[in-house]
Order: C-alpha cells, then sequence, then structure tokens
C-alpha cells in the first residue's frame, strides 16, 4: 500500500486549481464587463447624442481592463470587479440623468442662473493674472455663457491664481452639452470638473 493520502491535492494542484477558478472568474467578469458595454451601446444610440460620454467611460474602462496587468490574480480580479462597480455607478448615474433631461430642440440654449451648491462646471482657463481672467469671462458673457471665477492656490502661492469656469450644473450631462457649446460657439476646450 502506497503512504499518499487518498483524495488530498498535492500542493502544486491546490496551486493550479486556486489559478484556474481566478481565472475563470476574471473571465466571466470580463464577459459580464463586455455586456455591460454592448447594453449601453444599444441603448445610447437610441437616446439623446449627450448619452455618448457613457459610453466613452464604458470604453475607456474597458480598455483600462484589457491594458491592466496586475501581477496576482487575486488582485486582478479584485481591480475587475472595482471596475465593473465604477461602471455600473456611472451607468445608473447616466440613465437618470437622461431620464430628466428633455428632448434636444434646435434652438440653441443659454446657460440658466443656478444656484447648485454641489455639481458639476467645466473649467475654461486658470490665469495668474487676472486681467486675463477678465478678458475671457466678457469674451464668453458676449457669446452667451454664464461665465465665472474664483480665486486659487497655486503652485506659486496662495490665492495666485484666477479660474474660469462655466456653470454650475447639477447634473453631469449638463456640463458635458456646456462643453460641447463651449467648442461649437467659442472654439475652446474645458474640461469638466466637479463643483465646488
Amino acid at each position: 500500500r502506497d503512504n499518499k493520502a487518498v483524495g488530498k491535492p498535492k500542493p502544486e494542484n491546490q496551486t493550479q486549481a486556486v489559478t484556474k477558478a481566478l481565472d475563470t472568474s476574471a473571465q466571466k467578469s470580463s464577459q459580464a464587463l463586455e455586456a455591460l458595454v454592448a447594453e449601453q451601446k444599444a441603448e445610447t444610440s437610441r437616446e439623446q447624442s449627450g448619452a455618448s460620454d457613457v459610453v466613452q467611460v464604458a470604453d475607456q474602462t474597458k480598455e483600462t481592463l484589457a491594458e491592466s496587468k496586475v501581477d496576482s490574480d487575486s488582485e486582478r480580479v479584485k481591480r475587475e470587479r472595482e471596475l465593473q462597480a465604477a461602471l455600473a455607478a456611472e451607468l445608473d448615474a447616466q440613465k437618470r440623468d437622461n431620464a430628466d433631461t428633455p428632448a434636444k430642440t434646435n434652438t440653441p440654449k443659454v446657460a440658466k442662473e443656478s444656484t447648485v451648491d454641489v455639481g458639476w462646471v467645466v473649467q475654461v482657463g486658470l490665469f495668474t493674472e487676472k486681467s486675463r481672467a477678465l478678458t475671457l469671462i466678457n469674451d464668453l458673457k458676449n457669446k452667451g455663457f454664464k461665465a465665472s471665477s474664483s480665486v486659487v492656490d497655486t503652485n506659486r502661492g496662495k490665492n495666485t491664481g484666477t479660474r474660469v469656469w462655466l456653470g454650475p450644473f447639477g447634473k453631469r450631462v449638463s456640463a458635458v452639452s456646456e462643453q460641447k457649446r463651449l467648442k461649437s460657439k467659442a472654439g475652446k476646450d474645458g474640461f469638466i470638473r466637479v463643483y465646488p
């Protein structure tokens, strides 16, 4: 009779089994993510053009997931789950925002006055010379934008910069729309920031 225990896998077989289970889990997570992306792409094509940002987020998340090479299988699975949770949260937020967004019209939009305490803005610039910031604000206001500024700290010290922004907007979708309008009407690129 052998001295080997019957039914007990060898340690290297246990490692292989765990690795295989993690690979299977990661593969299923990746497939689920691809299904979410495909579902969102199909839904987005039926919705307003402003919802295309969700597809970009989903595609960026998918690319990030594909490009990330984490050494440990368990870390890779954990990262995939975090990315899926972030994507699901963004998709849910976008769906809520789209449900509240009225149908698109051909009339030009002018930024509405807002008393938003927390939300989104489109940052247009950051200047160390306040006069340049004021010139940009006047230019934007003449083109129908609600431009504002705030004094911020920079690497040069306290209160040494003037940030120029559009908004604030209660919904990210509104900020995205204003960002596109900024590009088409004023030829300027802006980026979306959390407000305040």
